[in-house]
C-alpha cells in the first residue's frame, strides 16, 4: 500500500481561542505545519504557544 503525503498545514486562530483539539494538533503539526495566532490590532501571527 501506498501513502500519500501530507502537504503542510498551517491554520490560525483568533487570539481569544482556549483550546486547540489534541487531533488538529496532531494532524496539523504531523503534516510540517504550524498553528499560529492572528492579532488583528497589529495585523500579525505569533507562535501558538501549547501550554
Amino acid at each position: 500500500m501506498s501513502v500519500t503525503p501530507l502537504l503542510p498545514s498551517h491554520i490560525a486562530f483568533s487570539p481569544n481561542t482556549q483550546t486547540i483539539s489534541k487531533p488538529l494538533q496532531t494532524l496539523v503539526f504531523g503534516s510540517g505545519g504550524s498553528i499560529r495566532v492572528f492579532d488583528p490590532a497589529t495585523g500579525s501571527f505569533s507562535q501558538w504557544n501549547k501550554n
